[in-house]
């Protein structure tokens, strides 16, 4: 557990069963609480909370500058990548903030984190759906997880009086599940989609195995 930002070991016992123990056959060991994946789970929490200033900033940045190249958001970008290469974050953020497809996947995914478009000039969450579907398909598998983790399905819901999104997730539904390879899954952004939305990282680790 955390105790002052830092990761302290308690000793628990309990009486127990064979039954009760987990096997792991990979590793070859057998267990009743998993440690190394509570210990994991807990240090991830701590650095998340570390580079919470640093999350942020990246939001702070982008909420004023994406989808409006200026020279400004350029020398902001600048120090950004800067602050994100000095951190313990474990990437750097590419060169140009308004490069394609990087700026739309990245404020699609922060529009569904907050609820309400996010880098957009739309008035509605439904309006970055349409985006999404059309020009984003290979990215809306972690789209549609971040609408339903952060709680926002019900708001899409109201803001859907045509149907039109309750119909495109049918339509998407059903190509994952035959391969189509149009909306086959990319991968080459999770590294930031991951550090903004941490709450992902279940999702993504369960769908991996």
């Amino acid at each position: 557990m955390l105790v002052g930002g830092v990761v302290v070991d308690t000793w628990h016992s309990v009486d127990i069963y064979v039954d009760d123990l987990l096997f792991d056959t990979e590793r070859q060991r057998a267990y009743y609480f998993d440690y190394d994946s509570a210990r994991h789970e807990v240090e991830c929490q701590l650095t998340d909370a570390r580079l919470a200033p640093l999350r942020n900033a990246f939001e702070t940045f982008w909420k004023k500058h994406c989808g409006n190249y200026s020279r400004e958001g350029a020398r902001e970008w600048g120090e950004l990548r800067e602050m994100f290469a000095a951190s313990s974050a474990g990437f750097e953020l590419p060169e140009h903030y308004d490069g394609r497809p990087f700026a739309g996947v990245i404020s699609m995914m922060l529009s569904a984190k907050h609820g309400e478009p996010f880098g957009y000039r739309n008035q509605k969450l439904i309006d970055v759906t349409n985006t999404a579907f059309n020009s984003y398909k290979h990215y809306l598998y972690l789209f549609g997880w971040a609408l339903k983790t952060y709680g926002h399905e019900q708001k899409l819901a109201a803001e859907d009086t045509k149907g039109t999104w309750k119909g495109r997730r049918t339509i998407i539904r059903r190509a994952m599940e035959n391969g189509d390879p149009e909306y086959q899954r990319k991968t080459d952004y999770d590294y930031l989609i991951l550090f903004l939305l941490p709450e992902l990282r279940a999702r993504v680790k369960g769908a991996a195995q």
